[in-house]
């Protein structure tokens, strides 16, 4: 089942869109992985909004993950002015991930596993443009 999400809902919670849409990736990410492990999930925690130590193996998008291994969330709420069906990700998009996923890496070494949240896609990338190298 597909479902649309009207993203413009945000700006009538109470904190502001980007902190709103940060708990709703918390409130899924909880749903589907909650029970697999412990949650770090406070504020400005490094690299990551929040992470989960896995505290029992799991197979995830075909992978793989053993007791230990940290997955990492996060959220960008980047809109795009003119095409609303996909997050603008230039050069300083691509910038300020790499910074947030070696921050990860510096403070959760054993992330195995690194969920980048957004309203939107970005089919507009080429597979090698997504590919990180550290």
């Amino acid at each position: 089942m597909s479902v649309r999400i009207d993203w413009d809902k945000l700006a009538q919670l109470p904190d502001d869109e980007d902190k709103s849409f940060e708990k709703f990736c918390f409130h899924i990410a909880i749903h589907k992985f909650g029970e697999c492990g412990t949650v770090s999930y406070f504020y400005n925690t490094p690299g990551s909004e929040f992470y989960i130590e896995l505290n029992k193996p799991i197979e995830y998008a075909g992978i793989n993950f053993s007791i230990g291994d940290v997955i990492g969330w996060q959220a960008k709420y980047w809109k795009a002015v003119k095409d609303k069906e996909n997050s603008p990700l230039d050069a300083n998009h691509i910038s300020e991930l790499v910074k947030g996923f070696e921050k990860t890496i510096d403070y959760r070494a054993k992330t195995k596993l690194w969920i980048v949240c957004s309203p939107v896609s970005y089919t507009h990338l080429r597979a090698h443009e997504t590919t990180l190298h550290l």
